[in-house]
């Protein structure tokens, strides 16, 4: 059931998005409080929580706005996304920190404590980033298990072979399935490249297309 959900899933709408991030970034602001005051949520409550979690909500969400970080495919999610999710952390932070300056020289108290901004900047950051890498995988694990995948090794573990990896690996709908790189160079050989096997080309080359039942080579 949860396969063919998946699969008749293929963009997740953007307000979907938007809603996780904003949950994200509470638990993360109510984490940074407990965290900060050794979960005597007593010394928490000296401070207006609510307040708070309106600040570093609405902040990321200008923040969001800003960078689009909503905009990114979340199963195609790379390096790219995580640097535009770290932009948009810094520039919350950023945001919730000047609001909350100006809040001091107007009451003479913070809105919040800036250690507690600086938590919540540092687990939104590592939670938005993470999460979208899970669905990523969610996806690649039960769309690649729906057709037969053809089992292949590429030939050459350099740079041309891991962007071939990566292209193949990134083609959900595609038929093949990287299973081992093979290679003359015996500096490489023995060593794995994103879960994928390095073998001799020149010694072990009949034994590693049985022992992975390779039935193409790249």
């Amino acid at each position: 059931m949860l396969t063919s959900l998946v699969n008749r899933l293929t963009v997740l709408p953007r307000w979907i998005i938007v809603l996780i991030d904003s949950t994200i970034i509470s638990a993360s602001t109510v984490a940074g409080y407990l965290i900060r005051f050794n979960f005597q949520w007593k010394y928490a409550l000296l401070f207006n929580v609510y307040y708070s979690l309106g600040l570093t909500v609405i902040s990321a969400l200008v923040a969001t706005l800003i960078t689009k970080s909503y905009a990114g495919i979340v199963r195609y999610t790379g390096v790219d996304d995580g640097f535009r999710i770290f932009y948009t952390a810094l520039l919350s932070l950023g945001i919730a920190s000047l609001t909350n300056l100006v809040y001091y020289y107007n009451s003479g108290k913070n809105l919040i404590p800036y250690s507690v901004l600086l938590i919540v900047f540092l687990a939104s950051f590592v939670f938005l980033f993470y999460y979208r890498l899970l669905v990523k995988t969610i996806f690649a694990y039960y769309k690649s298990d729906v057709t037969i995948k053809k089992r292949v090794a590429i030939f050459g573990a350099g740079q041309t072979g891991v962007i071939t990896k990566n292209a193949i690996d990134s083609d959900t709908r595609g038929n093949l399935k990287v299973v081992a790189f093979l290679e003359d160079d015996q500096s490489k050989v023995g060593k794995v490249i994103s879960s994928t096997k390095i073998y001799d080309a020149t010694k072990d080359f009949n034994d590693a297309i049985d022992r992975n039942n390779i039935s193409e080579i790249i």
